[in-house]
């Protein structure tokens, strides 16, 4: 595990979880997310929208639909740089539709999922939630501070 994986600024995800990308982590939590660049190094630079590569996708399951929805969320909440833009803003409703979007999921697939996908999708919308909140204040210090 990374130096970057062990990080713990303000979570309080102790043990072993899955964080709001999907990323399984065995120690605690970094809520920086700076690992979540999912070895991409070109998101700080943008991707050419002119050249993006129509790769084979895996079989969606319910965790890879969660998973992909945190992972927008993440970017609407400035955690992931925009990987078209490679800037990161904060798009609070946008994030909070997403997030309420992967709560209904779980919601309504309730007594339909495994063991697995119910600890995972719990990891996901609590993880959410935290970086909501920090989202929220970071927004705030930066409209008090002027920098937005």
């Amino acid at each position: 595990m990374s130096e970057q994986e062990t990080k713990n600024d303000s979570c309080q995800h102790e043990g072993e979880h899955t964080c709001g990308c999907g990323h399984h982590h065995e120690g605690s939590c970094c809520h920086n997310h700076e690992h979540h660049n999912h070895g991409n190094e070109n998101a700080s630079k943008g991707i050419d929208p002119n050249n993006i590569p129509d790769m084979p996708m895996a079989t969606p399951t319910l965790i890879t639909v969660a998973t992909n929805l945190a992972t927008q969320a993440m970017v609407s909440m400035g955690i992931i740089p925009n990987p078209m833009t490679g800037k990161s803003v904060f798009l609070l409703n946008q994030a909070k539709h997403l997030i309420d979007t992967v709560q209904l999921i779980f919601d309504k697939t309730a007594g339909n999922r495994t063991d697995e996908e119910s600890k995972t999708l719990d990891g996901i919308i609590h993880e959410l939630h935290m970086l909501f909140i920090a989202a929220q204040n970071e927004k705030a210090r930066r409209d008090a501070a002027g920098e937005n």
